[in-house]
Parts: C-alpha cells; structure tokens; sequence
C-alpha cells in the first residue's frame, strides 16, 4: 500500500515536472493551461501505474507517454501535430538526461545497483526520481522567471485549417527536428527495454544536442525574419 500511495505522489510530480518542463523550453503557455495540465499528470500516473504494477508491462510505459504527451498538446492545448511530437520529445529527452546523469552518478559511486532502470519502486528509484523532479521544476521556473525559452513556435491555439508549407527551410528544419524526436525516442524506449544504460545515454545525448541545435537555428532564423520585417516596415 506504501509503494502505490509512493508511486501515485511521486509519479504524479514527475509527470508534471516534465510537462511543465516541455513547455517552458518553448515558452508555451502554462498559465492557460493549468488545470488541463494538472488533470492530464494525474491520467498519466494513473496510466503510468497500471501499465508497470498491475499489469507488468513496463516497456510499453514510457513509448505511449509520449504518444500520449503529443496528443495532448495537440488537443487540449491546440498546437499543431509535429511541433507537439517535436516539443514533447526535446521535454523529454532533456528530462530523461537528468535521470540518467543522476543514474551514471549514483551507479559508479555505488549507491545504486546497474539494474535500478527495470525498477519501478524503492529507494534506489527514488534516489533519481526525486531529484530529476526537483532538478525539472527548478529548470522550470529559472526559465520562467527569466523569460528565457525558445521563441520560433507560434503561442497557441494554432489555426489547423492552414496547411504548412515544407518546401520552404524553417518548415523542413522543423520537420527534421520533429523525425529527430520521434526516432530518437523510439530508440531511447528500445534500449531503456533491453536495460542498455550506456548507449541509452548515448542517445538520447545525441538526440536533445540535435533537437536544441535545430531549435537554436530556428530562433535566429526567426529572429532575422522579424528583424526584416521590422525594417521594411519602418523604411
């Protein structure tokens, strides 16, 4: 009874850690979307708790988190189905990697043991769960209090009978981005399953370094869009 009541408040401040997270990285409204936000972290621990305690199908957990994540930023808070997929898996990637340097810390200085990542309860989980989601909120409201985040993706709702353009560069570096995501997440769920802890972090390393190049290029480019329009309009 200790374990779900643990499993339950803890996964419930991890699922809003990094959807908070995902967000303020892309300085997307969080405000608005509070209660929304508070109802769906409570759906995804509630999932997140079947999947992995009752019915022991842990592998299947974090995949469909991201499918789930995706559709909810494309319905309830109305953005556009691959900036979500792309928004979704830079959160979680950048919050995967938390977990993972608090792993390889703890691990080589022998707190806890190699096979803690097939874990779903105990100290040694809480170890690293309870510091990414500390680590994920502070990230959070440093971003948010210094109104720093990437500025390329229009706020939402998103106007969905408008179709994109990929022919010209700022919709095809999106569109690589959001295939960089989506792979990189299906590979991160595979090794996660075959408990591969060392080429898990490398790729999930290479996978955010891409996704925060690709979104860093899409600031500036954005930036000098605005820059010329400004310029044209006050000749």
């Amino acid at each position: 009874m200790m374990d779900a009541t643990l499993y339950y408040f803890l996964g419930y401040f991890d699922a809003l850690s990094y959807i908070l997270l995902c967000l303020q990285l892309f300085m997307l409204p969080i405000r608005d979307n509070i209660k929304k936000i508070a109802v769906y972290a409570l759906f995804v621990t509630s999932f997140s708790y079947m999947m992995r305690i009752i019915f022991k199908l842990p592998e299947f957990d974090l995949g469909l988190q991201y499918v789930f994540l995706v559709l909810f930023l494309r319905y309830a808070v109305e953005i556009k189905t691959h900036i979500s997929a792309y928004v979704s898996g830079v959160g979680m990637l950048t919050y995967i990697s938390f977990q993972l340097l608090l792993f390889f810390i703890y691990s080589i200085s022998g707190i806890v043991p190699i096979d803690v990542i097939n874990h779903n309860t105990g100290a040694a989980v809480y170890l690293i769960q309870i510091p990414s989601i500390l680590i994920g909120f502070a990230l959070t409201g440093v971003l948010a209090i210094l109104h720093r985040g990437f500025t390329f993706i229009t706020a939402p709702p998103h106007d969905f009978l408008i179709k994109d353009d990929y022919s010209n560069s700022e919709k095809k570096v999106m569109l690589l981005g959001t295939v960089i995501s989506i792979s990189t997440m299906a590979l991160t769920v595979t090794l996660l399953y075959i408990a591969n802890p060392l080429w898990l972090a490398i790729t999930a390393s290479v996978g955010l370094i891409l996704s925060i190049y690709l979104s860093i290029r899409s600031d500036r480019r954005d930036a000098i869009k605005n820059v010329n329009v400004y310029r044209s309009n006050h000749k």
